[in-house]
């Protein structure tokens, strides 16, 4: 297909004309039915498209009438296309005029002819069996050729089945372990759920991917990229924050015990990324916990672990009480009564809504000693926070890793 564009252009690759992801294709040269216009609006060009319309292709224009024939010329080439008639002047039988004499042929002077050509076309007709001969010699050849291309097509569709057999497909993880140890959902009518919410296209029409302007990505980074953009964009208007007694009815025994009115366990994570060339966002993202320029968000779990709360990124000088500010968590819908669980660092008691409690360890203050309560509240919220770090660990860390392997 490259080549095929090359030709069409009539360019080649050289010092003066080189192909990057700069060079662009004006879409006038591209025939109507080149182009697919999606559900949204979208245009993209089909798989084949190939562009033919240039200004040294447009057509020569349209040649002049011949002049109209003169009559007296048809009425002359009529006259040469009509065969005179052999005239006769001399009438073999008495009573008859010339003119009628002229009507009669003569037939020995037909049959001759007629014999002679028959004799001409049987001398110049081939034998039968010398026909035959040189017709069986290229019939064999066909055959060998034929059996020839069976065998090798028998090759070739043992071949693409040993291939389909190896393919990283859907069809081949159609067992519960399968696809939780290749996808993470727990089975292939919650992972078929999913992709039917989703709703890439037939042909993934509806999925723009990202730097591409065909249909289909040119790499695997493209791919990863464009997919998790779309599954955000689907998956971000769904509520994920549960009831309270949704909350209550998944809540583990350490929790029944200790503090039965927790709602959420928050936690700040952050994630290292690139050093800028600005100084000035390099002194905004630097953070002096990672000791790394970084991006910060807000994760919250449920008692169960389940994750119902992400935010956006930050950056990582950013202080935890501002991204709780920032991240519209104190505009979700609290009952009264409950309570939030959190480190040190989120001192949030005066901004939380109204009736929502706050748990967090407790500080020396002035004191040289904690006393033995505040030790052991220390160590239970230590011991029943930890759940939010793990569930950071595995399922939000671990994503973002296997993302970045595959770039």
């Amino acid at each position: 297909m490259k080549k095929r564009w090359i030709h069409a252009l009539r360019r080649d690759v050289g010092s003066f004309f080189r192909i990057s992801e700069a060079l662009k294709v004006c879409s006038l040269d591209f025939q109507l039915s080149d182009i697919s216009k999606g559900l949204g609006g979208r245009m993209s060009l089909n798989k084949n498209a190939v562009p033919s319309i240039f200004a040294w292709k447009q057509t020569s224009p349209r040649k002049r009438l011949s002049p109209t024939e003169r009559p007296y010329l048809r009425l002359r080439k009529e006259k040469r296309s009509v065969p005179e008639k052999e005239s006769f002047s001399v009438c073999s039988e008495p009573g008859k005029t010339p003119e009628t004499a002229n009507d009669i042929p003569e037939t020995g002077t037909n049959e001759n002819t007629i014999l002679r050509a028959a004799s001409t076309s049987l001398n110049e007709m081939p034998s039968t069996e010398k026909y035959l001969n040189g017709v069986r010699i290229p019939l064999r050849l066909l055959e060998k050729k034929c059996a020839n291309l069976e065998k090798t097509v028998a090759d070739l569709k043992d071949k693409n089945q040993a291939f389909q057999s190896n393919v990283f497909s859907l069809s081949r993880f159609t067992s519960d372990e399968a696809m939780l140890f290749c996808t993470g959902f727990p089975n292939y009518k919650t992972f078929l759920a999913s992709f039917e919410y989703l709703d890439p296209g037939d042909n993934g029409e509806n999925v723009r991917y990202w730097l591409s302007g065909e249909r289909y990505p040119q790499n695997t980074m493209c791919l990863h990229r464009s997919w998790i953009n779309f599954m955000y964009l689907r998956f971000g208007v769904l509520n994920i924050w549960p009831a309270r007694e949704a909350v209550n009815r998944t809540m583990p025994e350490d929790f029944r015990k200790s503090y039965p009115s927790i709602r959420v366990i928050i936690h700040c994570t952050e994630v290292k990324c690139a050093m800028p060339s600005s100084l000035l966002l390099n002194s905004e993202l630097f953070s002096a916990y990672k000791n790394h320029t970084t991006l910060r968000g807000l994760v919250e779990i449920s008692p169960s672990g389940a994750i119902t709360f992400i935010s956006q990124l930050y950056t990582g000088s950013i202080s935890d009480r501002k991204i709780v500010e920032r991240s519209g968590m104190l505009d979700l819908p609290f009952n009264e009564g409950d309570s939030v669980m959190a480190d040190k660092g989120f001192i949030l008691s005066d901004i939380l809504p109204l009736g929502v409690s706050l748990h967090i360890p407790p500080f020396l203050g002035t004191s040289t000693q904690m006393s033995p309560e505040d030790v052991v509240r220390t160590q239970e919220i230590a011991r029943l926070r930890i759940h939010v770090e793990r569930a950071i660990l595995i399922k939000v860390n671990n994503f973002i890793y296997r993302i970045a392997l595959s770039y």
